[in-house]
């Protein structure tokens, strides 16, 4: 026995020396792409799925993936093709924990005009306890909202008001203040930018008979620096008072320079005078305001959605309300009996037992068409501290601020991370008449002045061009567009390190890609089916090299052998 095992020692050791391979088929792992949401929870759930498929997946390699699985909301660069893609939901912590879903990004707004930022919040296993909702620019509150838990799971959307003063970009945060146990407060926040132009508002104001309410709205107007007024009214046939620049005669060609148009006494329009403000609102996208001294009707009615109206006379006024605020009151009303698809009631009041609108707006085309009820509204207008004046002043800084420019252009975020990807999109214009086939220019522009040209491409939608291209460094840049005719436009980009960007709430459209490509749909809790996914794919078989003497088995088995011999030779005696 002390020979043989003597003998396979130095077998062993030989052997070793020698170093022999073998050729052996393999598999090799899967290359797979795993795209997180940047949080702590999607990160975790990485590191559980690579540690579940032991070895059988790889990931980080470089080399073309065979599959691509989305943790959360993570798509941020473009899907390959011809692979599957699987998607998995990372869903709520357990309670207790507030986290914040969904944040609707405000359009650009006008210096003093009140923007309200919706904000959506989810809270788990707080029934009975409070949380506090603030809006914060610069560690200043400008707002706040409490709301109480009802339920173990509940949803609850703060509405925060703003108004910005100045033009610009408002960078604003909206947080939800921790909570005493709190599990997670990274997904409490979110930061918001706020796009502010110093763009006047050109109004037409046209009364073909003078008008008590066209007058007294025309006056708000006139005070409001925002809006730059023109006005044509015709106190009597051959004579015409004019203020400013007003379209004359009056047609969709003179009316194209306008945002919005006021009309009062619209019952003394023409048939071609409502067809010009038909096309400034289809076409130009324009605001058409009509502000009636009795129930609707003659040529301008076709412009109505409504095509009945209810006529109140009351012995005495009642209020007029808009989001619940009064702001006017009226005793003669022209209430349209239901608002047809689209439609919106601006302002309304209580009438026999129900809420009937009193001022709303219709969708004509491009544009908007708002008719007020309020037939007699002028003569309270000094009450509630001139609500009617703001009212009106509003509502039609909204709707003219919609009408699209010549040339616009936005940046999507306005508020982004160094190196994250955004988006610069120009829009022309158009019109059947004049489509736009023009070449178009873009920069981003620093604040020292320097710029970096970006090439914009043409989208399917005519008149729209988009460029891609990544944050610069942290600070402040306008994206301009200039067209080859002159018109240039301009829109702010704030970078800033530590961007927390509303959560992308894309989960149905990818859910749609992972049932397309072929891949999974679950969640966190359930990972079975993902692994079961990936497992199936197989790695291709490659060749190998195996050096059995290499392992530290073939070390322990010399070692064993020279031990062996060694013990038995001292049993028998020897040395």
């Amino acid at each position: 026995m002390t020979r043989a095992l003597r003998a396979l020692a130095v077998l062993l050791a030989i052997a070793a020396v020698i170093d022999p391979a073998f050729g052996v088929r393999c598999q090799r792992p899967v290359a797979v792409d795993i795209r997180v949401e940047p949080s702590a929870r999607a990160a975790a759930i990485r590191d559980r799925l690579v540690a579940a498929m032991r070895g059988r997946i790889a990931v980080d390699t470089g080399e073309p993936a065979a599959a691509v699985v989305l943790i959360g909301n993570a798509r941020e660069t473009p899907l390959p093709a011809g692979v599957p893609v699987s998607h998995l939901s990372v869903g709520p912590l357990g309670g207790p924990n507030v986290r914040l879903l969904r944040a609707t990004r405000p359009e650009p707004v006008l210096p003093g005009q009140e923007v309200v930022l919706a904000v959506e919040f989810e809270a788990i296993g707080l029934r009975g306890r409070s949380s506090t909702i603030d809006l914060e620019q610069d560690g200043v509150r400008l707002a706040r909202v409490e709301h109480p838990w009802t339920r173990d799971a509940e949803r609850f959307t703060a509405r925060l008001r703003y108004a910005p003063p100045v033009s610009g970009i408002q960078n604003v945060t909206v947080v939800s203040q921790p909570i005493e146990g709190e599990l997670s407060v990274e997904d409490n926040a979110v930061d918001l930018a706020i796009v502010v132009t110093a763009r006047t508002l050109r109004v037409a104001v046209f009364e073909p008979r003078p008008s008590w309410a066209a007058g007294f709205v025309r006056r708000a107007l006139e005070a409001d620096p925002v809006f730059g007024i023109s006005s044509l009214v015709r106190p009597s046939r051959g004579i015409e008072v004019r203020s400013g620049a007003p379209p004359h005669p009056l047609t969709a060609s003179t009316l194209a320079p306008f945002d919005a148009v006021l009309v009062g006494a619209p019952e003394e329009l023409s048939g071609g005078e409502v067809d010009a403000l038909d096309a400034f609102a289809q076409e130009r996208g324009g605001a058409v305001i009509l502000l009636p001294d009795r129930r609707p009707s003659g040529a301008y009615a076709r412009l109505l959605a409504a095509a009945r109206f209810d006529e109140a006379l009351l012995e005495k006024p009642i209020a007029v309300l808009a989001q619940g605020r009064p702001v006017f009151s009226a005793s003669e009303l022209a209430l349209p009996r239901e608002l047809a698809a689209g439609g919106v009631a601006l302002a309304t009041a209580a009438w026999q037992g129900g809420e009937r609108a009193v001022v709303a707006s219709w969708p004509r085309g491009a544009g908007r068409v708002i008719v007020s009820g309020g037939l007699d509204a002028w003569r309270y207008r000094a009450a509630n501290e001139d609500a009617f004046g703001r009212f009106w002043t509003g509502t039609i800084a909204a709707v003219a601020a919609g009408a699209p420019p010549r040339l616009s252009v936005a940046v999507r975020p306005a508020l982004a991370a160094p190196g994250q990807p955004i988006v610069i999109r120009a829009t022309v214009r158009t019109s059947s008449s004049a489509p736009a086939i023009t070449p178009i220019e873009a920069s981003l522009v620093a604040a020292d002045g320097s710029q970096r040209f970006v090439r914009l491409w043409p989208l399917a939608e005519p008149g729209v061009f988009e460029g891609e291209l990544s944050a610069p460094d942290a600070g402040r840049y306008e994206a301009r567009a200039a067209l080859a005719g002159g018109s240039t436009a301009a829109a702010p980009l704030l970078v800033a390190d530590g961007v927390r960007q509303p959560p992308r709430r894309d989960r149905e459209a990818m859910d749609l890609v992972a049932t397309a490509t072929g891949g999974v749909v679950t969640d966190a809790l359930n990972l079975d089916p993902l692994e079961r996914h990936l497992r199936g794919l197989g790695g291709r078989d490659v060749q190998a090299d195996r050096r059995p003497t290499r392992s530290v088995w073939w070390g322990l088995a010399f070692a064993a052998a020279l031990c062996g011999e060694w013990a038995l030779r001292r049993r028998g005696g020897a040395r």
